[in-house]
């Protein structure tokens, strides 16, 4: 639980949380849980030995489905219960809600990201807001971090929740997005978070006095050279530099995280073949490369 907790809640993967993270890596497999072992078999996964990764993209968004759209209590109760039954049942719904996220995840994604190219000048605005004549259900922060990245600048979402907008913010490399927010709290119900995220709540009539406030905080405190995307490469290899021992040797750093990130290499003038198209969405690259001994990697 410790392990799950650690991964899922973003918390820097260093010192004591590294080591008990990977200590506790070697367990999650292995786990007596009969939520986590029937989850596991709804996830089709049999004898896997469980990564971060694993948690990260998989577990964390079903147990956080629970929250987002109806109560966090099913994942409690998935995490806690002693019967097997129970477990079948709620690792089921919960999966379930997951896939019902990812829907609403993807509506919510096409509808508010017209709005956003509608109400925004995407060349010139620094950080990008939108308040979207839409239902808030519980996905906006997803949204938020798929149009920042989209867009390589901060974004701000805001739907519709009783009556008040309700929304999420995500910043871009090292902005801090609650400086913003405090340069415009006068048009804020209320709003909290961190340099890099955050929510908030406002009324309907504060909307554009909002956004002449973001320009305003903007134009003083973010250039263009913040909002330049990049690639923070750690070092330059060959592809004749990859075998088992390197990827061992790599691994030896795991648990990847928050604040302990895997390395990107580059490989210049890289010779492929064989590249094809994979996953359902076929939206990811599988591929060969050549070594200079002719060998395929």
């Amino acid at each position: 639980i410790l392990t799950i907790g650690t991964i899922a809640d973003m918390v820097p993967i260093q010192g004591e949380n590294r080591m008990f993270t990977q200590m506790g890596l070697k367990f999650v497999s292995k786990s007596k849980r009969l939520g986590l072992s029937s989850l596991f078999t709804a996830l089709g996964w049999k004898n896997k030995q469980i990564s971060e990764k694993d948690i990260s993209f998989n577990i964390a968004p079903i147990l956080n489905s629970s929250g987002r759209l109806k109560t966090a209590e099913l994942a409690i109760e998935l995490l806690s219960t002693s019967k097997s039954s129970k477990a079948d049942s709620l690792s089921k719904q919960l999966y379930e809600l997951n896939t019902e996220r990812k829907r609403l995840g993807e509506e919510c994604y096409n509808g508010v990201k017209e709005f956003l190219t509608q109400q925004n000048d995407i060349e010139k605005d620094r950080i990008l807001m939108v308040a979207a004549p839409m239902k808030n259900q519980g996905v906006t922060g997803i949204v938020a971090t798929r149009l920042m990245l989209d867009y390589s600048r901060p974004v701000i979402v805001l739907l519709e929740d009783q009556g008040k907008f309700l929304g999420s913010a995500r910043s871009f490399k090292n902005i801090n997005i609650i400086e913003a927010l405090n340069y415009c709290s006068d048009s804020l119900e209320k709003y909290g978070g961190h340099v890099g995220a955050a929510g908030l709540t406002m009324l309907p009539e504060n909307v554009e006095k909002f956004r002449e406030k973001l320009r305003e905080f903007s134009a003083k405190h973010i250039s263009l050279d913040d909002l330049k995307p990049e690639w923070e490469i750690d070092a330059e290899i060959t592809a004749d530099d990859i075998d088992e021992k390197f990827l061992a040797d790599i691994l030896k750093f795991a648990p990847f995280g928050i604040d302990n990130p895997a390395p990107i290499f580059i490989i210049k003038n890289a010779q492929f073949h064989e590249i094809k198209k994979v996953s359902e969405k076929k939206n990811h690259l599988r591929f060969k490369l050549k070594r200079s001994n002719g060998r395929s990697l």
